[in-house]
């Protein structure tokens, strides 16, 4: 059964190089996780002042409107119907909380600490992350251009081998040795691509964008 493959790999992307200082910079602004941990340092932030609120006045309005009927019939005549209203204003002040305020907000500000430290820790974990992603693209981009050598190398002597055999100077068994040698090169080169390719993608995540493989063709 024929098999189309829809992949395609542009090995002139190699000359391409990733940006390695615009990724750190994209990734301390934008990497969900880090946004994740910044909105959670808010909140802590923001709970100081909720805790330190316990110690203010508080004031409570609250109001009823009440309309009502009564009658021995099902439905009550119109003269048997009244309404009435009431309103409170109720004002309240912490005269003696044994300190409990002053607890709350201690415990708001040491939560508050360590969120802080805890987004500090997160953003150089994605950095380490980032440059060792980097790093494995630099090893996969040097991978991949000593398999293409070794492709040259084993075309060369596989050339070289079916000449020797027909000019009576080879044998056969050098041919296939030289035939052998060239589709391992090439199934190396293949696997050199998927690794070349799937650092691209790891150092896309790591950053915090999109993953985007330079070698897959989008419109198939």
């Amino acid at each position: 059964e024929k098999i189309e493959l829809l992949y395609k790999f542009d090995k002139n992307n190699l000359s391409e190089t990733l940006d390695l200082e615009s990724a750190i910079s994209h990734a301390k602004e934008s990497h969900p996780a880090l946004k994740e941990q910044e909105y959670m340092s808010k909140s802590f932030e923001k709970a100081i002042g909720i805790a330190r609120a316990d110690r203010m006045p508080q004031v409570f309005l609250t109001s009823n409107y009440q309309y009502s009927g009564w009658s021995d019939q099902f439905k009550p005549d119109k003269d048997e119907w009244s309404d009435r209203w009431s309103a409170s204003l109720n004002l309240s002040f912490p005269i003696f909380e044994g300190r409990a305020v002053s607890g709350k907000v201690k415990q708001a500000k040491a939560s508050y600490q360590q969120s802080v430290l805890l987004l500090k820790q997160v953003e150089e974990n994605i950095v380490l992350s980032v440059r060792a992603a980097y790093g494995t693209w630099q090893e996969a981009v040097a991978s991949l251009k000593s398999q293409e050598r070794t492709i040259e190398q084993a075309e060369e002597g596989l050339r070289i081998a079916n000449l020797r055999y027909q000019n009576g100077i080879g044998t056969q068994l050098e041919v296939l040795s030289a035939q052998t040698a060239n589709t391992q090169a090439k199934v190396n080169y293949t696997s050199a691509v998927f690794d070349y390719e799937l650092a691209v993608a790891a150092f896309y995540r790591a950053a915090g964008y999109e993953p985007n493989t330079s070698g897959v063709n989008n419109d198939e």
